[in-house]
């Protein structure tokens, strides 16, 4: 996850543990099992290809905020199937993939 904080660029390495709900996929997202969630994600289909993601930060005072993107289907390097989203309002940027998480 990348975030525009007043022109400053911070960049975030984590995972989510995806649900699959009547076609909308729910989790939290996290930077370490060991620490509280960033936000929970709710993503949907808005129309035809186009992905709605209604972000909702653990501080109530905070209000929910939404991502747009697409989904990409590509092949890795093995040649199996992945899949992958950017999801953005201009200023925030989450990037997911499908599949197992990365030990790098």
């Amino acid at each position: 996850m990348a975030v525009d904080f007043e022109g400053r660029w911070t960049t975030l390495d984590g995972f989510v543990d995806l649900s699959v709900i009547d076609d909308v996929y729910e989790g939290s997202l996290m930077t370490s099992e060991d620490v509280d969630p960033l936000d929970h994600v709710s993503i949907s289909s808005a129309s035809g290809e186009e992905l709605v993601a209604v972000m909702t930060p653990p501080d109530s005072q905070t209000a929910p905020y939404k991502l747009h993107g697409t989904p990409f289907i590509g092949e890795n390097k093995s040649g199996d199937e992945c899949r992958s989203m950017i999801l953005t309002d201009g200023s925030t940027v989450l990037g997911l993939t499908l599949g197992p998480r990365s030990q790098t």
